[in-house]
């Protein structure tokens, strides 16, 4: 995967009770694998959007045969190029799940429809916090596509940006 649990476990991304400890208590381990349930989701569709189909299809693959190989304890080959574009976007893929969380925090599907949560914790509408990680992500996807048009070599020139992951938004939805 390109990310983990620990870019939610502190900042602007925090998420109740998620760990990255060895041993996470028992809330943790339902919070963490809600959170890699969104992290494996979206993986793909985010590399999609900046780096292009062919590249997010090559990265993500990469991403597997790397999880796979550490996994099994085989050896890899580590691809110095993926590697540079991979760094470059976790935390900007840290930004788009934790938008995603944040979307669907309120409620829970069941076999009855949604549901909202209800626990001693009052809750409000996501929005703000939503609008304000979005942008974020684009501050950075905006330097990322500005930093991939600079490059003249393979595969940092052949990134391809989404128009959709530079633009703001705003809790109007204009």
């Amino acid at each position: 995967m390109l990310i983990d649990v620990s870019y939610f476990t502190k900042g602007p991304r925090h998420i109740m009770n998620a760990s990255d400890a060895a041993t996470p208590a028992q809330n943790s381990l339902s919070v963490n694998r809600a959170i890699m349930g969104y992290v494996e989701h979206y993986q793909l569709a985010f590399l999609c959007e900046v780096v292009g189909d062919t590249m997010a299809v090559a990265l993500n693959g990469y991403l597997a045969d790397k999880e796979l190989a550490e996994k099994e304890n085989h050896d890899f080959t580590v691809n110095a190029d993926y590697e540079v574009l991979l760094e470059k976007l976790r935390e900007s893929f840290a930004d788009y799940v934790f938008f995603y969380i944040l979307r669907d925090s309120n409620t829970q599907a069941t076999d009855r429809g949604l549901v909202i949560w209800k626990n001693e914790n009052e809750t409000v509408s996501p929005i703000s916090r939503q609008v304000a990680i979005w942008n974020e992500m684009v501050k950075r996807n905006t330097r990322f596509k500005a930093w991939a048009a600079l490059q003249s070599a393979a595969p940092y020139c052949l990134v391809e940006v989404s128009d959709n992951m530079t633009k703001r938004i705003n809790p109007f939805n204009l």
